[in-house]
């Protein structure tokens, strides 16, 4: 389409111009083109179209114009001056860039979308590309680092973040996980990271690396607030610490089992101090038929009549002799509970108290009885 320069008249329109703007070539000659613009758009386009007279040429535009149906349609406009016979005008090509500018607003909003997500999400996702003094940069990083450090998205895109806010003895294992990354495609760290008002964070890193088609290299990585599990996983780790030294510094023996309903048992735990309270070492204990080997065969069969009364009644004691390492007899008192079935299989837990010395003397006791019982019958 060409444009006098003093007046927005068109007087030339050929046929590519009229089936944009949907009207017949003829009905556009010196029609106003102010009609077919939108009312937003007519001073953007008069701009445009007086840097072109002006300077000779204008970078294209993007304008709303209006068909005769009523529908509006994105138009791009490219103009140039054109000169002849002395007259100067504007020639003004206009393509329908409609569907573009739709499919361009459809990405923008799942951008958007995307984008809101990351930041409404409980990690900060960011990428890192490496500098030439081989330092890796963040180049993006999701808005909700703000939520989770304190740092703002300008403060942590920064040089030197994160690693200066890592606590001094975990630097090192970042870099490294940093290198495996680049070497293997990805790597995980675990480190503790401060806010910017001083509170310690345990993060966990994720640290995936990305070949761009430009042939560089950048990691993408994404960081988890694990401080409460951590936590958690100290706790746990601390209450076992002392259940262990308690059990261990005990009398007796704990232990875990599993048994039939025919009164067969197997041990699938024992406390460390298996050996010191029985004689006999751990892995002895754990193996299926240790009973079978240590245990008379009187033992063994009131061992599965204990085992079958606990099933019946929830509990059982037991007192039995087994010989140690050492050939010699050690008693035992038994006592165990059932607490758990799964079909024909229970799950028990008891302990092992060592009482050959009560044995002892009781054997003692019973022996210096009858000797007095002699005696006076002497």
């Amino acid at each position: 389409m060409r444009q006098a320069s003093e007046r927005t008249r068109s007087v030339y329109a050929n046929a590519a111009s009229a089936q944009v703007l949907g009207v017949p070539a003829a009905q556009l000659v010196g029609a106003p083109l102010e009609s077919y613009l939108d009312a937003d758009d007519r001073m953007a386009a008069m701009t445009h179209w007086q840097r072109v007279i002006g300077l000779g040429a204008a970078p294209p535009v993007e304008l709303r114009w209006w068909r005769p149906a009523g529908r509006p349609i994105w138009v791009e406009m490219r103009s140039a001056v054109l000169t002849q016979n002395g007259i100067r005008r504007v020639a003004t090509a206009l393509q329908d860039v409609t569907r573009r500018r739709a499919a361009e607003a459809d990405l923008q909003q799942v951008r958007d979308e995307l984008i809101g997500a990351i930041a409404a999400g409980p990690g900060v996702l960011y990428r890192l590309t490496r500098t030439e003094d081989h330092r890796w940069q963040p180049v993006l990083i999701s808005a909700n680092v703000e939520r989770m450090t304190g740092f703002s998205v300008h403060e942590a895109a920064g040089p030197g973040w994160p690693h200066a806010a890592i606590a001094p003895e975990d630097v090192s294992r970042r870099w490294k996980a940093l290198e495996t990354a680049l070497e293997t495609g990805r790597a995980e760290v675990e480190y503790r990271l401060w806010t910017k008002d001083d509170r310690p964070l345990w993060v966990l890193d994720h640290l995936r690396r990305r070949d761009r088609a430009d042939g560089s290299v950048e990691l993408v990585g994404y960081l988890q607030d694990i401080t409460e599990k951590w936590e958690g996983e100290q706790r746990l780790r601390h209450a076992r610490q002392e259940i262990e030294t308690l059990t261990n510094a005990g009398p007796g023996l704990l232990y875990r089992a599993e048994a039939g309903a025919a009164g067969d048992r197997r041990l699938l735990f024992v406390s460390d101090n298996a050996e010191r309270v029985t004689g006999l070492p751990a892995a002895a204990l754990l193996q299926p038929d240790w009973c079978n080997t240590e245990c008379d065969s009187a033992v063994v069969a009131a061992l599965a009549e204990a085992l079958r009364f606990a099933i019946a009644g929830g509990s059982a004691t037991l007192e039995f002799r087994f010989r140690d390492r050492a050939g010699e007899w050690r008693w035992v008192r038994d006592s165990l509970r059932v607490v758990g079935q799964e079909g024909d299989s229970y799950q028990l837990v008891g302990y092992w108290a060592d009482i050959t010395r009560e044995k002892q003397q009781a054997m003692q006791l019973a022996e210096a009885g009858k000797l007095a019982l002699l005696g006076e019958m002497a």
